[in-house]
């Protein structure tokens, strides 16, 4: 998007229509539109509504981000990510696209860094004179170091899934804990008695808390997980194949799998198929997060659904709520989670 274009949008035949279009349309100046959009008392009723059947007719609307750069107004909000290439990738991208949403509707630019990267430029964005605010996603938001950063510039941040110093900052999260004990339940209520686990990235709080759900359930009906089929993993595909294997490979074979994310749950469904065994007829497998690829593989995946696009749209809201009002008070609002019950988990032979 440029920076010195005129203000433009798109109209229904995919041409973008512009204030000079409207001004040439209503039959009036563009100064005369400019007023009318700001409401400006110096235009008569008549003119006001010629003004604005055109708008109307032409989906007009104004580049939000083109007038804060004219009123010198701070347009850059930051989303940082765990280096999507290696951790969480479906649930990144799904940040990106909540992000960028609202960043849109609201005028504002998104740009997005991949912490832990060799092209990571975390510390010269925190510099650029025109950053409104960040977003932190998973793992990060949790970095202390990083949260002192900002605090000691002062620049405004909101947090997605944050699990510590809940009342440092405004975030965005789910129940992971009860999420959890959801997704067990539901496989302990099929019948299954053996079931293994694929930790999430150790660096990232909720993978414990996730964990915790898991083992409190099972804890309660009385059942243990087999040391062999208890593995780590990193959120990423690579890494769940590593510990599907191992699992896989183990003296006996678990009836059902639990997986961090879909990622790698993804990943046991692929190892469980080269090796031959039926999923789910032989194992039934679930992940976390309701990725795109929980709903693209074979068999479709039994995951919860943690609404990731809805999760950045609404921090990146609650951000910019607070660049606009720096004495906002700091709260975490907790969104729904819900159970996605696909193929990929039946009851146990």
């Amino acid at each position: 998007m440029s920076r010195r274009g005129v203000t433009e949008s798109i109209d229904v035949s995919g041409r973008r229509s512009t204030i000079v279009d409207v001004a040439r349309e209503a039959g009036v100046s563009i100064k005369t539109v400019s007023r009318v959009l700001n409401h400006e008392a110096r235009v008569s009723e008549k003119t006001q509504k010629k003004v604005r059947e055109v708008i109307s007719r032409l989906h007009y609307r104004p580049n939000l981000a083109a007038r804060k750069l004219r009123n010198s107004e701070k347009t850059l909000i930051a989303l940082i990510c765990d280096n999507p290439q290696q951790h969480l990738s479906g649930f990144n991208a799904d940040l990106q696209i909540g992000a960028m949403r609202e960043c849109n509707k609201q005028g504002y630019f998104l740009i997005v860094d991949d912490f832990g990267s060799p092209e990571c430029a975390f510390e010269d964005i925190l510099k650029y004179p025109d950053l409104a605010g960040v977003v932190l996603s998973p793992g990060l938001c949790d970095n202390l170091k990083i949260l002192d950063a900002l605090d000691s510039k002062n620049i405004p941040y909101v947090r997605v899934c944050p699990q510590k110093e809940l009342d440092r900052s405004s975030g965005v999260k789910i129940d992971d804990y009860q999420a959890s004990v959801d997704l067990v339940k539901h496989l302990i209520d099929l019948g299954h008695e053996s079931i293994g686990y694929i930790h999430g990235h150790p660096d990232h709080m909720v993978s414990e808390i996730r964990y915790s759900g898991f083992k409190d359930t099972l804890d309660k009906v009385g059942l243990r997980v087999n040391p062999q089929h208890l593995q780590w993993g990193l959120f990423d595909y690579d890494s769940g194949l590593k510990a599907a294997q191992n699992i896989l490979n183990s003296d006996v074979l678990p009836t059902a799998i639990m997986a961090g994310n879909d990622d790698m749950a993804a990943a046991v469904i692929a190892i469980a198929g080269s090796m031959r065994i039926k999923v789910p007829e032989e194992l039934s497998v679930v992940g976390f997060d309701n990725a795109p690829i929980a709903s693209l593989i074979f068999p479709r995946m039994t995951t919860i659904d943690q609404p990731a696009i809805e999760m950045s749209k609404l921090a990146t809201e609650m951000l910019i709520k607070e660049i606009s009002s720096p004495n906002t008070v700091p709260h975490v609002l907790t969104v729904e989670h819900r159970l996605i019950l696909r193929e990929s988990a039946v009851k146990p032979m």
